[in-house]
């Protein structure tokens, strides 16, 4: 079942883009040079599912520089970036993108179709499975309108997977049944072959076995028929699964897994070859063949280690780990375990370190280009009279009057507002990049407790643990970008808002959050305004994520004239207000924000009722 869940979009991209254009873009029309690239690049990215990752970034990095005057276009531009996201598993930044596309697309029009699709997928792994059906149904509304049976499949394929992961076997059957209508007489189509393989795992949890592994019989003929040896390892895989889980058929679970391993190898799949390691060391596991499990596992260490693929290592390090605790060598699981966490550690810092050091790039990149601009100006005016060399000499000279000036202003506001910048650095630190490693470390905390128990849980969690890493780097390019920013709207302040509280979501499973934010007028903020209530919210929550116990987290946001109303409340332990406002640098920092903002802040609380948090701001 590993394996499959790769290929459930692969397919169902590749079966779209298989079908009739009927693009704006696709009109006669003079394109710039631009345009040309960004429609290159939403061909390769969009289009082709099975572009390789090296090439998927490169083309990524391409559209950052790519403008075109043209909505359509620059929806292509955010589309393509929004699927790039997806791929790379930032769902939230996906959807970010993949809203902006959808302002400047028209809606007859293919790419139209792709963003309800995206959008869909980021939803369903977010876990929010009424926005995705909402977003499926959508794309399924223009395959009906448009006669594109084949973009139906493949979205009716694409619901009966939602449908089986809410555990709605009815519905999941009916959609099933429509591909299988719609793909009559072309059973070796992709989209019935998720079809297919989602009826083979509702079989099989159901404990029609035997069903189930007939079905993937009949998908390993069929892929075999097809010449499709990827889609053939997932039936594989599926029915060695079987011999091993339910029929306890160790030699036919061996058998199978090696087959896998066969093809893995011809298509050159490091992950795959790797996951087939894992699966024949549990097999080897469950035999008490402890020797040469640990050789298996150690191919898929070594695999995983060359290809940098430290999230996909921890079922290996797990899997290694059960390996010792059936040995009774607990020193040893210990061991290997600390090993794995000093080196998933050490890949946080390095992917953060490189994340930032590609935005500082991408910064200075810019820079120079404006830069270069105005130098190229001068010269025309000068009718181009030693062009290089002045062009080099203008730039030079512009870096160092912009370095000076930089250094001047510098020092001037060091000698003038020491004391104040220093409070709000470190304040800025403690609200910022102190909030998200607070979830970071939530997120820990509960791995390191159910980290032997489950895997598809640890490994869960772990990916969270390194989104979360990133929204770290995030978190300081927002604020650089409200502090450069004159004015936001009220509404970018609610989205920044629920995408925070969708992230808290993720990182503790055992609260509920609550969210209501009703805006009456989309009211114009000064930066200033933004940051302080964005930060104001963030230390609330994270103090109750942190410290309440809570199970329930409300916050209600009001507008009404020219006031904003913000209530916070949890149903946690409470705490004692006049202990805490005194030592805490959080509740300091929230008191000096409302200050700032010219608001008022009310707090009630007390040892086992809970907390609330009323704050009224002027906008």
């Amino acid at each position: 079942m590993g394996k499959f869940g790769f290929l459930i979009f692969f397919f169902l991209f590749a079966a779209v883009s298989c079908s009739k254009e009927k693009s704006a873009g696709d009109s006669v029309e003079v394109l710039n040079q631009d345009e040309k690239k960004i429609k290159d690049a939403y061909t390769q990215i969009v289009l082709q599912a099975d572009l390789p990752k090296d090439s998927l970034l490169w083309y990524f990095q391409k559209l950052e520089v790519l403008q075109s005057k043209k909505p359509y276009f620059t929806a292509l531009n955010e589309l393509s970036k929004a699927t790039y996201f997806r791929k790379e598993g930032a769902y939230l930044s996906a959807i970010t993108h993949y809203e902006k596309a959808l302002e400047g697309l028209p809606e007859n029009d293919s790419a139209t179709d792709y963003a309800f699709v995206g959008m869909g997928v980021c939803y369903r792994h977010l876990g929010n499975f009424p926005k995705a059906l909402g977003w499926f149904q959508k794309s399924v509304e223009y395959g009906e309108n448009q006669k594109d049976t084949l973009r139906l499949a493949g979205t009716y394929a694409s619901l009966a997977q939602l449908h089986f992961e809410k555990e709605q076997e009815n519905e999941a059957r009916k959609y099933i049944e429509r591909v299988f209508q719609l793909q009559k007489n072309k059973e070796i189509g992709k989209p019935y072959f998720i079809a297919l393989h989602t009826l083979a795992n509702m079989e099989a949890k159901k404990g029609n076995y035997l069903i189930a592994m007939d079905l993937d019989r009949k998908g390993m003929i069929l892929a075999d028929k097809a010449g499709n040896d990827a889609v053939k390892i997932t039936f594989q895989d599926n029915l060695a699964r079987c011999y091993f889980n339910y029929l306890k058929d160790y030699d036919k679970a061996v058998f199978y897994f090696k087959q896998n391993l066969i093809i893995d190898k011809k298509l050159n799949n490091p992950t795959w070859i790797a996951d087939t390691y894992i699966n024949l060391a549990e097999v080897e596991t469950a035999r008490e063949n402890y020797e040469k499990a640990h050789e298996y596992l150690q191919e898929a260490i070594n695999i995983f280690s060359e290809t940098q693929q430290f999230n996909n290592s921890l079922k290996a390090y797990a899997a290694l780990k059960r390996i010792y605790e059936k040995q009774d060598n607990f020193k040893k699981a210990l061991e290997t375990n600390e090993i794995y966490l000093e080196k998933y550690k050490k890949h946080l810092n390095e992917e953060s370190e490189k994340s930032f050091a590609e935005y500082n790039a991408l910064f200075e990149t810019k820079k120079k280009e404006k830069e270069l601009s105005e130098t190229q100006l001068q010269l025309r005016e000068e009718e181009f009279r030693s062009q290089r060399k002045n062009i080099w000499l203008l730039l030079l000279g512009s870096l160092i009057v912009i370095t000076l000036g930089i250094v001047r202003y510098l020092q001037i506001k060091s000698r003038l507002k020491q004391k104040k910048l220093q409070l709000e650095i470190s304040r800025e630190l403690h609200d910022s990049l102190g909030s998200q490693l607070t979830l970071i470390s939530s997120i820990s905390d509960s791995l390191k407790n159910s980290a032997i128990i489950l895997d598809e849980s640890i490994s869960k969690k772990i990916n969270t643990l390194s989104e979360f890493s990133e929204n770290t780097i995030n978190e300081l390019k927002n604020t650089i970008w409200v502090l450069n920013s004159s004015e936001l709207k009220l509404h970018e302040l609610k989205v920044k808002l629920l995408n925070f509280i969708s992230q808290a979501s993720e990182a503790q499973e055992k609260v509920k959050f609550h969210f209501s934010f009703d805006i009456q007028h989309d009211v114009q903020l000064n930066s200033k305004q933004a940051i302080n209530l964005y930060r104001i919210f963030q230390e609330i929550l994270n103090n109750a994520i942190k410290y309440s116990q809570a199970e329930d987290i409300f916050v209600v946001v009001e507008q009404a004239a020219n006031h904003l109303y913000i209530k916070i409340r949890d149903n946690g332990i409470g705490f004692n207000w006049e202990t805490e406002k005194n030592k805490s640098l959080g509740l300091a920092n929230v008191q000096q924000r409302i200050m700032e903002l010219g608001g008022q802040l009310g707090i009630e609380t007390s040892a086992g009722k809970g907390t609330q948090f009323e704050i009224t701001v002027k906008l």
